[in-house]
């Protein structure tokens, strides 16, 4: 079992003679740095099978640090997301090793929190791929073979 919290403490610029400029926990352009992130997983074993599970957690933020949630924007939030993986292998011995796996990503098909973006004069809604998990839930069956 392991888990894994990270908390980050800044992520700020400043130019000679302006104020400090600090983007921690704004999830929109090309930050993309939130506040906190979780993940943890627990493997399992017993004779050949072995079950993996991982959770992600993603902190929630802001759309845009320089705007005003009331006043030049009316929405500042971006949400917050929750990412579960599985992983299922079984391990066939003889002359030669076989593993036969099986793997989920996204098991729940949490969907990417919304970040609004402004293209021309109509505006979009888009997804942050460097970020948040925006395939969706995804499969992969296989093996491994060791000579």
């Amino acid at each position: 079992m392991r888990f894994f919290a990270t908390r980050l403490n800044e992520n700020s610029i400043q130019n000679p003679g302006a104020p400090r400029d600090e983007r921690v926990g704004q999830l929109a352009g090309g930050f993309s740095l939130p506040e906190y992130k979780l993940t943890t997983n627990v493997t399992y074993s017993t004779g050949p099978f072995s079950l993996f599970v991982q959770g992600r957690w993603i902190d929630s933020g802001t759309l845009d640090r320089t705007r005003i949630e009331g006043v030049t924007i009316d929405d500042n939030t971006v949400d917050s997301v929750f990412y579960t993986d599985v992983n299922a292998s079984y391990t066939l011995s003889g002359q030669r090793e076989w593993q036969l796996f099986f793997n989920v990503t996204n098991l729940l098909d949490e969907e990417p929190p919304l970040v609004a973006a402004i293209v021309g004069r109509t505006g979009t809604n888009e997804f942050n791929a460097a970020l948040h998990d925006v395939l969706g839930r995804r499969f992969a069956v296989g093996f491994r073979l060791s000579l």
